[in-house]
């Protein structure tokens, strides 16, 4: 079926808006059992319709390539052709595209309707369970990143979509549900799961507001830990800094490995620099600028938040900052290519940006971003 992919046609269009129309009834139901209002039903509407607009349009789908791996893994496992299954970070979120009720997997466009569906059921639901506001929704559903990547055959929108629902359970410490929530990260992006397991556990020591000797004696093991292996994680960190590197580049440029000695504070700041202000400045063409503008929207907005947060509790701003950069140092060292950076960067900046508001929000129950 490949040369469906590869056709823009009568009878593809037709199978769309089949898939279209089913997402449409699914938010309907939602609509007519009053759990959203005509405004957000409209906004899902919207939103849902952009898959008809990129590939083919806005750009050819061989610009990301990548969602033929999914489409034809998808389509493979609902076919029950087990025989031509790939690698375990394709197969699983293929698996979920291939169980997902939706008609037909039969386009290039069919996983993108899969990721508008899941995108707008995961804000249904925090929406109604009041974790989000009217603005938060629509703000979810059209951020250019969010609205772009949910629009294409990609994984992406399955860990958006896992990230944002950990971000309430780790705020009603639910431990059991964000642990089920980093096993499903771990064979589609790990990165992401050692982060919310980092996370996660040093937000249980550092919960309460003075240190106890459990504390110091925890906290001083994982510091005796990391320095005793300190060269094998070194060693697995450029391990897997060399694969993304000549995933980027060809074999011709020279790779610099990290190393954890008196330069390696220095190495990491250029190393979190380039990430943070990534695709600057190498902006070359409109789509590279509109991500460093969207990037400026990003920090703005991460920033008045850890302001609010630091005038209400100091302490929680002092570890969310410390996240935040730890996190961002880890997938600095790691990623090198602009799209891969946008793709990693835009889920984790907003799992920071609703976790910050959500813990205004436990203080301040009137607070909106807007």
């Amino acid at each position: 079926m490949l040369h469906l992919l590869h056709t823009p046609s009568l009878y593809n269009f037709f199978l769309d808006c089949i898939n279209y129309a089913f997402i449409i009834l699914v938010f309907y139901f939602f609509f007519k059992n009053k759990i959203i209002d005509q405004k957000l039903f409209l906004c899902l509407i919207i939103c849902s319709s952009t898959p008809f607009f990129i590939n083919h349009y806005l750009f050819n789908w061989g610009f990301m390539p990548d969602q033929a791996k999914y489409f034809n893994q998808a389509n493979t496992l609902r076919n029950f052709e087990f025989d031509k299954l790939g690698k375990l970070t394709t197969i699983f979120p293929s698996l979920i595209y291939a169980i997902f009720p939706i008609p037909f997997i039969e386009t290039i466009n069919s996983i993108a309707f899969i990721n508008k569906c899941v995108l707008g059921l995961t804000t249904i639901y925090l929406y109604h369970k009041k974790v989000i506001d009217k603005l938060l929704f629509i703000l979810l559903n059209f951020w250019p990143s969010v609205l772009l990547y949910s629009s294409v055959s990609l994984k992406d929108t399955l860990i958006f979509c896992l990230l944002i629902l950990f971000v309430n359970y780790q705020n009603k410490n639910e431990n059991l549900k964000c642990w089920i929530i980093i096993l499903f990260l771990i064979p589609m992006k790990i990165l992401f799961s050692f982060i919310l397991f980092s996370i996660l556990v040093f937000k249980k020591i550092f919960k309460d507001i003075k240190f106890s000797y459990h504390h110091l004696i925890s906290l001083a093991s994982i510091i005796f830990v990391l320095i005793y292996f300190r060269d094998s994680l070194a060693y697995a960190i450029n391990d897997l800094r060399y694969g993304f590197f000549y995933e980027t580049y060809s074999y011709n440029y020279k790779f610099s490995e990290i190393s954890v000695n008196l330069y390696f504070p220095l190495q990491l700041l250029s190393e979190l620099l380039r990430f943070v202000i990534s695709p600057f400045p190498n902006i070359y063409n409109v789509n590279l600028l509109l991500q460093f503008i969207e990037n400026i929207f990003f920090y703005v907005l991460l920033v008045f938040l850890l302001g609010k947060l630091y005038i209400i509790d100091k302490k929680k701003f002092l570890f969310w900052l410390g996240s935040i950069i730890y996190s961002l140092s880890f997938l600095s060292v790691l990623l090198f290519s602009n799209g891969t950076i946008a793709r990693y960067k835009y889920s984790i900046l907003f799992y920071f940006i609703l976790t910050i508001y959500l813990e205004i929000k436990n203080r301040d129950k009137k607070f909106t971003i807007l």
